[in-house]
């Protein structure tokens, strides 16, 4: 597959990667995982393939969040007004892409968000 929407079936989340480094963002139109563009003001995608490796149902995102960021301290980017994300249902997408220097990138999907 080539991009979230397709994967996750909405248009908008969060998108963690094993640096800690955070998006909440709308990755509709985006080939490939999100990145922050050089410039910080929009992610890109580099149109890479995307392998699902698991997709786990979550009781409360922000919960489980908690555990790697320090109240969105490495939250880098956002074109959400959607950052309250404390209690929220969704599922969480292990995903490893063609670039094999991204490793596994976590991809939430809240069941309320589009």
């Amino acid at each position: 597959m080539k991009n979230l929407q397709d994967i996750t079936r909405q248009e908008s989340g969060l998108v963690l990667y094993e640096t800690g480094e955070l998006l909440l963002l709308n990755w509709s139109g985006i080939n490939g995982i999100p990145r922050l563009s050089p410039f910080g003001n929009a992610c890109l995608g580099m149109d890479e393939e995307l392998t699902v490796l698991s997709e786990i149902s979550l009781d409360d995102i922000g919960f489980y969040l908690d555990g790697y960021v320090d109240g969105f301290l490495n939250l880098i980017y956002t074109d959400s007004d959607e950052e309250d994300i404390s209690g929220q249902k969704g599922k969480l997408y292990k995903i490893t892409t063609s670039n094999e220097s991204d490793g596994v990138v976590e991809v939430f999907a809240p069941l309320v968000w589009n």
